[in-house]
């Protein structure tokens, strides 16, 4: 039963959102060059299944035993750190930088897609800040406790997603449907996944991230 729920989750974060929220993006931005780091996942609203919000909610509580001090916000601050070095290190396209803060099967993506992108392109997308992350939220967990993601982790580990959108010319925090309905062909959206080995506990780490543009939001 865990591997099956644990693998659904996993396919889930490889698809398109669940609920589609692309006509709050105006029609006139939706033109222009397009922009995605990989094609998937393109993330951007909270899972809204009542078994997906079950699943969350078991998980979050299950890990408060192991952090009680664990928030949405915090993890939301937590995950911006995360994007702002994960961005640094594809702009330097520094491979042992991505190895300190991601998974292995991570850093072998992020190096295979970065030596098919134009390094002028990659320089121009990835010129942010932190300052810049304008939204910022929790999406969805899931603990894992049989390796069922296939990666070099221990038996029993948090798995946890945000969405985040950044706006490379704006410091200025608004919702997400308010960063979504004003979006520019410069803004990006950001899913990234960290995990977080439970026994013993470990460090955070990056297992997932893609940044993509207004055009492939769902």
């Amino acid at each position: 039963m865990i591997r099956s729920r644990v693998g659904t989750f996993v396919r889930s974060l490889s698809v398109v959102a669940e609920a589609s929220i692309a006509s709050t993006v105006p029609k006139s931005r939706q033109h222009g060059a397009r922009f995605a780091l990989f094609p998937t996942p393109t993330v951007v609203t909270p899972p809204f299944e009542l078994s997906r919000s079950l699943g969350n909610l078991i998980s979050k509580l299950t890990y408060l035993g192991f952090e009680l001090g664990y928030t949405d916000a915090k993890f939301a601050s937590g995950a911006e750190s995360a994007i702002a070095l994960a961005a640094k290190c594809i702009k330097q396209n520094d491979s042992a930088a991505m190895s300190a803060i991601m998974l292995s099967p991570c850093v072998s993506k992020l190096r295979q897609r970065l030596d098919e992108i134009p390094p002028e392109l990659v320089q121009k997308r990835f010129d942010f800040t932190r300052d810049n992350i304008i939204y910022s939220g929790y999406h969805s967990s899931v603990i894992s406790s049989n390796k069922a993601f296939n990666l070099d982790v221990g038996e029993m580990t948090y798995f946890s997603t945000a969405i985040a959108v950044i706006q490379p010319d704006s410091t200025k925090r608004v919702s997400l449907r308010t960063a979504i309905s004003k979006a520019t062909p410069d803004t990006l959206f950001c899913n990234i996944t960290v995990c977080r080995q439970l026994s013993p506990l470990g460090l955070w780490r990056i297992s997932d991230i893609n940044f993509f543009d207004q055009s492939f939001v769902p």
